[in-house]
Formats: structure tokens, sequence, C-alpha cells
């Protein structure tokens, strides 16, 4: 007798760690956006209480006020003349208007319309590096002051691991849904370098829990609520009570697809509760993988005594459960 279950408890879930050993924040080698924006305000405030010429010369004479790692500020008229240069003092005076940046971007046009505009924003081209001296893509806080512009960038090379997010999948070396899901997280949420989604290939299931707890640079798992719940179950029986503060559950994606093979006599699968069960997994022939049969309510806690069929049989089973990959 066979039965199509499509609402078995298998869910993917996504988890997250939250470990109390931080990563090196990139802003202790690199200037960040937070901090361009810091040190635009910076500049404003010392116009206001010292005057233009001065300010001018003090972000010229790179002193360090206004020179914080690749950090520094520019100040143009809003008719292309540069005025103050915290890395490039040679291009004081000069009307750089219709200067173009290495990809054709007429990049001093772009902040003084922005400037004449809405007054401030971000403006992206390639300039110099100054740690590095090579050209690099770079993203430019302007704003407005009086007649002028203020700029500070950051260099969008340095601050891709900030938008970074690794999530731990499936295995590759199968048509695994875990890899499928990472690989559409991707596709739809990436945005340049505002936010990049890295999925990366794993084992899935209480490995991909492990993975996200305890190695490094992983950020998010895919794995199976009844997983996820066993861990937590087993950490309280051990007296891990803050294990909980450290995992977060943050959706579920899909139900996974399971049928049900039973005898003819077996007319419910709450029947199955504490019953030996063979499982049968479609695309794997390695071990037994602990399953629970937590169906009609996800809070039942009893559950199937799974065992593996010897060459596909069960004589002391009373159903099989084969589980495919596909959401339903």
């Amino acid at each position: 007798m066979l039965r199509a279950v499509a609402l078995v408890a298998i869910v993917i879930s996504i988890v997250t760690a939250l470990t109390q050993l931080a990563s090196p924040a990139i802003g202790a080698e690199f200037g960040t956006k937070d901090e361009a924006i810091a040190m635009v305000k910076r500049v404003q405030e010392k116009v206001k209480k010292y005057g233009v010429d001065p300010t001018f010369k003090t972000v010229t004479a790179k002193v360090r006020e206004f020179h914080d790692r690749d950090l520094y500020p520019f100040i143009y008229t809003l008719d292309g003349v540069n005025v103050a240069h915290g890395a490039k003092p040679e291009l004081v005076g000069k009307n750089l208007i219709d200067f173009q940046d290495q990809n054709g971007k007429y990049l001093i046009r772009e902040m003084v319309d922005m400037a004449r505009g809405p007054g401030h924003g971000w403006v992206d081209y390639a300039w110099t590096n100054p740690t590095t001296n090579a050209v690099e893509d770079k993203s430019a806080y302007v704003e407005r002051m009086g007649d002028y512009f203020v700029g500070v960038g950051v260099y969008q090379t340095e601050q891709i691991n900030d938008n970074t997010v690794t999530i731990i999948s499936g295995s590759a070396s199968s048509d695994d849904t875990y890899l499928r899901i990472a690989s559409d997280l991707a596709a739809v949420l990436n945005d340049g370098n505002r936010l990049r989604i890295l999925p990366m290939a794993g084992i899935g299931g209480a490995q991909n829990i492990r993975d996200v707890r305890f190695l490094r640079g992983i950020d998010i798992g895919l794995t199976q609520i009844s997983v996820l719940n066993n861990f937590r179950r087993s950490n309280e029986q051990l007296g891990n009570h803050d294990y909980d503060d450290k995992i977060l559950y943050i959706a579920k994606l899909f139900n996974e697809e399971a049928h049900v093979v039973v005898r003819s006599d077996i007319t419910s699968l709450q029947q199955l509760q504490g019953r030996p069960v063979g499982l049968l997994p479609l695309l794997t022939t390695a071990t037994c993988i602990p399953l629970r049969l937590n169906v009609l309510d996800s809070r039942l806690e009893e559950a199937a005594r799974m065992v593996w069929p010897t060459r596909y049989r069960s004589v002391y089973s009373h159903c099989w459960v084969t589980w495919g990959m596909q959401p339903v």
C-alpha cells in the first residue's frame, strides 16, 4: 500500500550563530562607510568654527585629523575646481569637471550634480588607493557645504567582507536541494558590493548546525527543523541551557517530499509511533539517517524506531519510508 505524504515533519530551516567571538572588524584596517560620513561631518564642523581657508589648508596638509588609513577628504567648488585634497595636493586649483576615470566616468560632474540636487549621496568611480598605489573601485560620500562640496570615499574592494554572507548548504556531489536553495538565495539577493550571498557545499543535517556554531566564516546554515529540535533537546538534557543563545532559527523554507509504503493493515501514520520503520533514502545507500515521524502534530515527542532494511527488504518493519529531495 503506497501513501504519498507531502507534509511529514522534514522542513528546511535557516540557523545562524550568535558567537561570543566576533570576527575582526574590517574597520581596523580600512575605513568604513560610516567613518567616511563621520569625517565629512568633521570637515563641515571645522569650516563653521575656523572658516574655509584654514580648513582647506588643514585637509591638504594631511593632518591626522583628516587622514585616517585610506580615508581622506577632498573639497571642490560647485564648478568642479579642487580647493583641497587629502591625498593629491597637486590637484588643488585645477578644474576637473571634465575629468574621466579609467571607465570613462565623469566623476566630478556626478558629484556636482549630487551636491546641487539632493545635496548628499554616494558616487561610485575608480581612483588611486593611497595605501596600494593601484586604481581601484571607490565609493565616495559627497555632501554640499555652501558653495562647495566635501567628500570622503571608501575603496569597495576592501569592503567586500563586510557585505558577504556565507551559507553552508548540502553536498555538491548529488542533486541536493540544500545547495540549490542556497544558490537561488544568492541569485535573488546578490547586489554587487552591497550584498553578496556565498553558498558553500556542506554535509547537511546536524553537521551544518555545528558548522554554524563553531566553524569560522560560516554565517548561516540549512538543516531540518527536526534535527535542530533534537540538538536543543539533547543540550537541555546535558544542562547546556545557553545553547539557544548561540543559535537562532530564522525561517522555514519548504517541506521535503516523503513517501510511505505500508502494509495493508496500517491506515494512519499515527499507528507507526513507537514501531520499527525502515528508512530507504532515494539518493544515498550509506547509513540509516534518523528521521522523526512527528506527523500531524509537530509537538509529538514519540518517534518511530528507524532501521535499515537489509537488501532493501525489512522483515521486521511495518513500513518503508522513502525520502526524496524535491520540495512540494
